[in-house]
């Protein structure tokens, strides 16, 4: 399974690298906060479905990296061919404690 770095993935958006995130938490978690352009898909509901072509990139991420949803997920898309698929290393926090920007509702 693949993995990328909080640091890895700000510097490919800030590049205009086209990357399509996936939240992996619960729609009420997601509303609260997410990296922004995310789109919310439970690990629980049909991951392939909208997704761009196999060949794009396609980040995963859940609050931290204790989860194993992502790490399934990440599998579950590899299986199905998206070879750049990967998981955030740290999840939604990792990427709030590197200084990553969130969307949604107020932090706590």
């Amino acid at each position: 399974m693949k993995t990328i770095t909080p640091q890895e993935l700000k510097k490919a958006l800030d590049e205009g690298e086209t990357v399509t995130l996936v939240d992996v938490r619960s729609a009420a978690d997601f509303a609260e906060k997410h990296i922004p352009g995310s789109v919310n898909a439970p690990a629980d509901g049909e991951m392939v479905q909208g997704l761009p072509d196999p060949e794009s990139r396609v980040v995963v991420y859940a609050e931290h990296e204790g989860s194993e949803t992502p790490q399934q997920v990440c599998e579950r898309l590899e299986a199905a061919g998206y070879d750049n698929a990967m998981c955030l290393v740290g999840g939604l926090l990792g990427w709030m404690e590197a200084g990553g920007q969130v969307e949604g509702g107020q932090e706590s």
